[in-house]
Parts: C-alpha cells; sequence; structure tokens
C-alpha cells in the first residue's frame, strides 16, 4: 500500500468515525434528569423511581440503569438489609401489589395477591420479609401494616392497630410509624395543622409500649430507622425537611434547614440520607448536602413529534359574538372552529406551554387567554384570526388565574386569581388594577359586567361566611355592598337595559359549607331569585299591586 493510499484510508476512517460521533451523540446526550422520586439507598447503590419505573445509580449520580420498564407504575423501592433484592409496589396485573426484584435486574416475582391496594414500606430486620400497609383488614378510613416472606406466603398482620408509613430496627425490636393514611392525602398540603396532621410512634415490638416523637403540632412523617436514630420528614419550622429522633435520648435533630421547596422523600442506611427535593435527588454525607445529576436515558416517545386527538382533550369554550366560531381550549392550545364552513384554526401552536381559559371580545376583534409561555401565567390579547402576534400583559403576583370576562366595550376585562382576588385589566393601557379579594376561602367571586361597562358586580363573602354582592364603580375605583348580609347572594347578572340585577339568594340556611359543617349535612339550602333596582327613579317591576274601586 502506498503512502498516498494509507492517508487515503486514514482519511476515511477518521471520516467514518466523526460520522459515526454525529450519529451516537444524541444517544449520549442523557438529560440531568427531573421528577425523580422515592429513593432509597444501600451499598453505594441508589433506586428511585422515574416515569413510573424504577432506576438505579451510583451515589455519585451519573448514569441510570434500568429496573423496571412494565407499563403499569412501579412504585416506593425499598433495597432489602443485604442490598440484593428490591421490594416495591407494582401494577403487573392492573392491580397494586408486592413485588421483589434482584437489585442487580431481573424477572420480579409477585408476593400478594389481594384486590386492594398494597404500599410497599420497607423490610424486615432479618430481610425475610417485606413490609407494606393495606387496608385488607379495615375499612378505608385507615390502613394497618403487614409483613409478607419474601419466598411467599401468606401476610401477617404486625401489632399495630392503625399503621402507613413504618420501619424497622435493625434489631428488630422496634418500630416506627406514622397512623394516618396521610401519604397520598397530605403530601402537598403544606403547612397543615388540622386533626389529621401526622405524628410518629416508636413502639416496642415485645412490650408494646409506645413513645411518640415530640410532635409540635406539625406535619411528621416518613419515619426510617438508621441505627438508633428515626429519620423522619417535619415541616415544624413550615418547610418539610430532615430530621431526626434518638430512641435512646428522645431527642430531635435537625439534618437540613432548608427554605422554598420541600424534602418530599428519602432513604436512609448507615447514616448516609438521599432525599428528593425539587425534583432531583440530593445525598447528606458527613452533614454535607449534594446535588447529584443523574443521567436517565430514555427513547423519550412522549416528546416525538406527532399529531393527537384533540376532541377529547377540550377545557373551556366561547363562542364568537355573532355565533359564527367558537373557540376552544384543547391540549393547551388555543383554536377556533367555524359553525359551518371553513378551517379550523390553531391560533397559538405553543406545545410547550399552556393556554387557557380563551374569551372571545365582545366587538369580535380579539380573543384573550392566560399563557405560562413567559415563564409565569400572563394575559394574552390576541387578534381573531391569529395573524399578528399577541399583545401580553404581566399580571402582578405569581398565581394561578382564570375565568377572563370582557366588558361589554370590549375595553377592559376581568379575572380571579387562585387566591380569590378579583382584578380589572385596561386592554388599551396593560394596567392591572386589584377590585377585591374575599377574605374566606371557601368559594371563588362571581362577576358581572353592567351594559354601560361602567360597573363590575361581585361577590365576597361576609364575617358570617355568606356571600355579599358588591358594585364596583370603574370611573373611581369605589365599591359598594348592594346587600344586607342576611342571605348568601350569588350569580349576580345585569339586565340588558342596565335597570335591574338578576340574582340568586338563599335565606333558609344558606351555607355551602356542609364539608366543614357537619350540622349541615341534613339541610337542603334552598335558593330563590331576586331583582334588584338599580336606580331610585325606576319603579320595580314587582311592585304589589291590587284592583281598587275608585
Amino acid at each position: 500500500m502506498t503512502r498516498s493510499q494509507r492517508m487515503m484510508l486514514a482519511q476515511t476512517v477518521f471520516f467514518c468515525f466523526v460520522l459515526l460521533g454525529l450519529f451516537l451523540a444524541p444517544l449520549a446526550a442523557l438529560d440531568d434528569a427531573r421528577l425523580l422520586r422515592n429513593p432509597d439507598v444501600c451499598a453505594g447503590r441508589i433506586v428511585f423511581q422515574y416515569g413510573g419505573d424504577l432506576w438505579t445509580c451510583s451515589l455519585a449520580g451519573g448514569p441510570a440503569a434500568q429496573l423496571t420498564s412494565h407499563p403499569g407504575s412501579e412504585s416506593s423501592p425499598f433495597f432489602s438489609p443485604d442490598g440484593r433484592w428490591v421490594a416495591f409496589s407494582g401494577q403487573y396485573d392492573e392491580n397494586m401489589d408486592v413485588y421483589v426484584v434482584p437489585a442487580a435486574g431481573g424477572e420480579p416475582r409477585r408476593l400478594t395477591f389481594h384486590p386492594g391496594a398494597d404500599q410497599v414500606t420497607g423490610w424486615s430486620a432479618d430481610g425475610r420479609s417485606v413490609l407494606f400497609a393495606s387496608t385488607r383488614a379495615s375499612s378505608n378510613r385507615y390502613a394497618r401494616i403487614f409483613r409478607v416472606p419474601v419466598e411467599g406466603g401468606n401476610p401477617e398482620e404486625m401489632p399495630m392497630p392503625m399503621a402507613w408509613l413504618g420501619s424497622m430496627s435493625a434489631d428488630g425490636r422496634l418500630f416506627a410509624y406514622t397512623s394516618l393514611s396521610n401519604r397520598q392525602s397530605f403530601e402537598t398540603w403544606r403547612r397543615y395543622r388540622g386533626g389529621n396532621a401526622p405524628f410518629i410512634w416508636v413502639l416496642d415490638l415485645k412490650t408494646l409500649a409506645a413513645d411518640k416523637v415530640p410532635h409540635p403540632g406539625s406535619n411528621d412523617t416518613f419515619p426510617r430507622f438508621s441505627g438508633e436514630w428515626v429519620y423522619f420528614l417535619s415541616d415544624r419550622d413550615r418547610v418539610m425537611n430532615l430530621y431526626r429522633y434518638s430512641a435512646g435520648s428522645h431527642e430531635v435533630e435537625p439534618l437540613t434547614r432548608f427554605t422554598g421547596a420541600d424534602v418530599k422523600s428519602f432513604g436512609v442506611r448507615d447514616g448516609v440520607v438521599v432525599f428528593e427535593r425539587e425534583g432531583r435527588l440530593h445525598l447528606l454525607r458527613d452533614g454535607a448536602v449534594t446535588k447529584l445529576a443523574v443521567d436517565v436515558p430514555s427513547e423519550r416517545v412522549l416528546a416525538r413529534p406527532g399529531i393527537v386527538p384533540a376532541g377529547e382533550l377540550i377545557f373551556s369554550a366561547h363562542l364568537s359574538p355573532g355565533g359564527k366560531r367558537a373557540v376552544f381550549e384543547a391540549r393547551g392550545e388555543i383554536v377556533t372552529v367555524p359553525a359551518e364552513k371553513g378551517d379550523i384554526r390553531n391560533l397559538t401552536r405553543t406545545p410547550a406551554s399552556a393556554e387557557r381559559e380563551p374569551a372571545w371580545s365582545p366587538d369580535g376583534g380579539s380573543i384573550a387567554y392566560f399563557s405560562d409561555e413567559p415563564g409565569e401565567y400572563a394575559l394574552f390579547i390576541r387578534d381573531q384570526k391569529g395573524e399578528r402576534s399577541p399583545r401580553v400583559i404581566a399580571l402582578p403576583e405569581k398565581a394561578y388565574y382564570g375565568a377572563p370576562l370582557w366588558s361589554p366595550d370590549s375595553k377592559r376585562i376581568a379575572f380571579v386569581d387562585n387566591r380569590q382576588a378579583v382584578y380589572l385589566a385596561d386592554v388599551a393601557s396593560g394596567k392591572v388594577g386589584r377590585v377585591a379579594v374575599d377574605p374566606k376561602f371557601i368559594c371563588v367571586p362571581e362577576y358581572s359586567w353592567s351594559p354601560d361597562s361602567q360597573w363590575l358586580c361581585y361577590t365576597r363573602h361576609g364575617a358570617n361566611n355568606l356571600r355579599d354582592l358588591w358594585l364596583y364603580r370603574v370611573a373611581d375605583g369605589k365599591a359598594f355592598r348592594l346587600t344586607d348580609g342576611m342571605s348568601d347572594a350569588f350569580s349576580p347578572t345585569f339586565d340588558r337595559n342596565g335597570k335591574f340585577l338578576y340574582f340568586a339568594a338563599s335565606t333558609n340556611l344558606a351555607h355551602d359549607m356542609g364539608w366543614v359543617d357537619l350540622s349541615e349535612y341534613p339541610h337542603e339550602p334552598v335558593a330563590n331569585l331576586y331583582l334588584a333596582v338599580l336606580s331610585a327613579a325606576e319603579p320595580s317591576p314587582l311592585k304589589a299591586q291590587s284592583d281598587e274601586e275608585e
């Protein structure tokens, strides 16, 4: 082979390697993944839930290996004491049951066969049994913890009369648990301080004597034994952080002091903690916290471009003023549809953001909607044909907004947020002002525009939890109470001439909070229609009449 041939061969091989690198680059470009949940740790490995499957990675993070891949959900993974097995709850046969799978990968083995849901909560100290919570022997209001042999057999009840999340000490003598089924119901109820705030018991399985972890009215949950310590989550400082409790000295020690986002779940072994916060895994070792970058290889099938039928994914709709078209919120896009002739128009085409609650302006020219395209929700106003870029009106708070209502002159838009505040946006200037805030977190305010666009009527709860009707004057921003607080008034609507205000009201019981006050369950509130005359010069159409001789 000549020198020129060798050089040509070397160049060809180099070019092939470059092409191979280009083809392999997308496969090697693994994400620093988010939404990693329910981690556990053992022998330098972490197991966690991601996308409904179980994965493992090293304590340093990095590439993850897939442990399960069934279309059903796999959750609550826990390493066995010797690290050889992972127990988890799986939906392999369309029901949530207990399974074990080799930690190095392999075929899962089913251990429970009950039609109810079985939630894995850990292992026995000797590693021969898997612990799980179930309502199979109780009502659905509370659960008990059972143990089922790894080799198969009938589950056996643990001695706790009510238990949900629990962990056994290494010597098998103590068991730490919460008595309320709080994990799913109250996992996102931040700073809850009601009667269902969970607390932790430490039970002696021989004497059945129980100690209560000091509980200052906070949410204390997810107890896990490691040595003499019971690690747990608590929001006693207003944010869910990691703590540990000494079963010997009965002292509580904080381990993290995060502000903002909560710690959601964790696993611990030999004092090494891996926990979930802000969708990422963190390692706590020797008092230092390290944020882990975990790369999860995936086909990303759901992220592939494609056409999705949106007919069953419509969440809100509004008619155009003339009824010739309708606008829909369909799978996060704003779409207009003709009554008979013409094409469907996708006005937004923003698959990476969510557009919500479109409202067609009374003059027919514009459509208003909310979008999180800027990062936080903003009010968008777009021409009804989608030919121009939308106007974006920034909103004053980071909140969830809804129910936009145009004024009849198409100059203003009223809307609410999830804090039950009513806002008014001026379309021309883009200014947004707050009209009122409902002081009672009971139900979202209702509102209606007067025909001349100068008044906005809205509902607002009084001190007795009954709704009053208020009138807001746009010209000077002053508000006036219309009803007297002796009835629960709602659903205000102006008549077309602006002379009257129609509304519904309940005077026999009025409260709509039967889920709060048990005394109201046997009663059925009755509402009637009422009419308010808005001008003193206007006679009432319902004025009593009597035929008299003259």
